[in-house]
């Protein structure tokens, strides 16, 4: 009697001939990252109005009205842009270290 698990082997990504980049894996990350935090203020604004009797917000002057869908744009564009100047701060200082850039 042959155990049919042992013949099954999972391959790493090196060997099905994918390479994954560093920009790819930063992109990754940050995609991810970016969803979680969409989540994270849909979340917060299906709660907020129930439980702590929250029906608007003003930032910067401007009012928006809490819901799962505010909350979820809101968190997802401040997230999105303060980690995309974090890459871009990254990749030209990675140029000027590299002697690339100036």
């Amino acid at each position: 009697m042959t155990d049919d698990r042992s013949e099954t082997t999972t391959e790493p990504v090196a060997a099905t001939g994918r390479t994954v980049t560093g920009r790819t894996l930063v992109l990754a990350t940050v995609g991810t990252i970016v969803l979680v935090t969409a989540v994270f203020g849909a979340v917060l604004g299906f709660l907020l109005p129930r439980h702590a009797a929250l029906e608007s917000v003003t930032v910067n002057g401007a009012t928006v009205v809490v819901s799962p869908i505010t909350g979820s744009v809101y968190g997802a564009v401040t997230i999105g842009c303060i980690l995309m100047a974090l890459v871009a701060v990254v990749m030209v200082a990675s140029r000027v270290g590299n002697g690339n850039g100036g």
